[in-house]
């Protein structure tokens, strides 16, 4: 195995940093399939528990869960958000929201203060989050690729926002995205990005692209104990898929260390 994968030890020269992405593999066996626990206190205790377990380098905050979540209970927003039919509208209008913005803020800080490791932030792509906002508000809007450069321009501004919170990286899943993506095309969000000294990465199904430094993903196959070619970078993602056997990860976690 050590031929296959390399070992995992953060901040060791020669080493990526290991985040995980396990989110689903928490709520199935540290709450028994049972519902995220969003409020503040909660959450942390919920990632503390994650990160006793796994150990990643860094912890890995789905922001985009959360606002899914807070989206869920507000009609109000989302009929704001359906004011107009132009692209980006929707997103925008979200992103705009002041008590959106001090909820994930109030998330973040507390899970700063008690977190072991620095934060990562996962964040739905624009060319997910905007097509996604869009028929939440009941829009049928095509998003191009100026949408998609017009919408970082929202991002890098909330992101601004949340500048408060100490935040080591920025990660935007784009799995799934209809229109391709690179951080190249993303200009507001790396310039917010480098001024604030934060990592920008962006994960296209099998690829991560990443600002500064070199990203891979982990195939989550290896969860299952299938050897896997050893992704090569500064910075690996691993996401733990909800249906994975606890003893095979254990077992694969103790690998990556090894």
């Amino acid at each position: 195995m050590s031929d296959v994968l390399p070992g995992v030890a953060g901040r060791q020269t020669g080493h990526p940093v290991l985040v995980i992405d396990a989110l689903d593999y928490g709520r199935a066996v540290l709450l028994q399939g049972g519902e995220i626990p969003w409020e503040p206190n909660e959450h942390a205790r919920f990632l503390g528990q994650l990160g006793a377990l796994l150990r990643p380098d860094r912890t890995l905050v789905d922001v985009g869960a959360f606002v899914r979540h807070l989206l869920r209970e507000r009609p109000e927003l989302i009929e704001a958000m359906a004011v107009r039919s132009r692209a980006g509208y929707a997103l925008r209008t979200m992103l705009g929201d002041d008590r959106i913005r001090d909820a994930v803020v109030q998330l973040l800080g507390v899970v700063a203060a008690s977190a072991s490791s620095p934060l990562v932030l996962q964040l739905p792509s624009p060319g997910v989050w905007l097509p996604e906002t869009a028929r939440l508000a009941g829009v049928d809007a095509e998003a191009d690729v100026d949408d998609l450069e017009n919408a970082s321009v929202y991002y890098a501004d909330w992101l601004r926002r949340l500048a408060e919170v100490p935040i080591d990286t920025v990660l935007l899943d784009g799995r799934g995205a209809a229109v391709g993506e690179s951080l190249e095309c993303y200009g507001p969000l790396r310039g917010v990005a480098e001024h604030h000294r934060w990592q920008l990465a962006l994960r296209c199904g099998d690829e991560v692209q990443s600002i500064p430094g070199v990203a891979a993903e982990l195939a989550p196959e290896f969860w299952e104990g299938t050897e896997v070619d050893a992704p090569m970078g500064t910075l690996m993602i691993a996401e733990i898929p909800g249906g994975a056997l606890p003893e095979h990860v254990l077992r694969q976690r103790k690998r990556l260390q090894a």
